[in-house]
């Protein structure tokens, strides 16, 4: 089972990204050397396209992603894999290539010991309170850029499971000028003795929009989902990035791009 983020790229009238699920089969061939899977599931999408009417507007919706991926060790770890998908969803549909490595976290290839990393605690901390700055881009074809802030506090609720409430400003542009809660559960999965770590999250977004030629009254609820990494350089320290999807119903979709430190407690 697999989740990825994929961007389509700019296409005429569509601008595509989203995020799949898939399940796959696997067979290994040449003595381990080489896999070939085929992975099936939903594509949830967003676009940035137009019509006759409007200036161009987001375009929310769910197909579906095939692919066919050709994998192989590099050394012990990291692995090269090429990848082809077929997506069909909404009014196009499209095919791409791709080449990468990437890193094995589960089982090595060969049976070696694990570094031992860990920074933690006998009692490893809870809660965290980040501070951060970015960068916004708004899904439009002009792609309207500000610099976002956030103040994040992250409370781990059980072994994968956190929650974040946060403040974001997400800068003041040609499109918007927007701020407000935002609140957030996440899956997360810790590597290397708890150093680093990945997670996915979703929740809900109350945005204030203080742009006077908003197509709204200036408040609303928006969804928003995320993917955030965090690297522990000390015990009670950590820097995070993270990536987030504002989905608006009014065409005023953005892209916040976040940095920052945290402090754990």
């Amino acid at each position: 089972m697999s989740i990825a983020y994929l961007n389509e790229g700019h296409f005429s009238d569509h601008h595509r990204d989203g995020v799949a699920g898939q399940l796959w089969v696997s067979r290994d061939m040449l003595a381990r050397q080489l896999s070939i899977s085929a992975g099936i599931g939903p594509y949830f999408y967003c676009d940035t396209t137009s019509d006759s009417t409007v200036e161009y507007m987001n375009d929310h919706g769910i197909g579906a992603m095939t692919s066919l991926a050709a994998t192989c060790p590099l050394g012990n770890r990291m692995l090269l894999q090429l990848r082809g998908n077929w997506i069909a969803a909404g009014d196009i549909n499209t095919v791409s290539l791709l080449a990468g490595v990437g890193y094995r976290f589960g089982p090595p290839y060969k049976t070696e010991p694990f570094p031992k990393l860990s920074l933690q605690e006998e009692t490893p901390p809870r809660n965290e309170i980040a501070v951060f700055a970015g960068r916004t881009i708004v899904n439009s074809f002009g792609s309207e850029r500000s610099v976002p802030l956030s103040i994040e506090y992250r409370r781990k609720l059980w072994r994968h499971i956190e929650g974040t409430v946060a403040g974001l400003y997400e800068g003041y542009n040609t499109k918007i000028n927007r701020y407000g809660p935002v609140t957030q559960l996440w899956a997360v999965k810790a590597f290397f003795n708890d150093r680093f770590a990945l997670g996915a999250g979703a929740g809900c977004y109350y945005a204030f929009d203080r742009k006077q030629d908003a197509p709204y009254d200036g408040t609303f609820f928006a969804g928003i989902v995320s993917v955030t990494a965090r690297y522990q350089f000390q015990p009670h320290w950590n820097v995070r990035i993270t990536l987030n999807r504002i989905l608006s119903d009014h065409n005023r979709d953005s892209d916040v791009w976040l940095g920052g430190i945290g402090y754990l407690f």
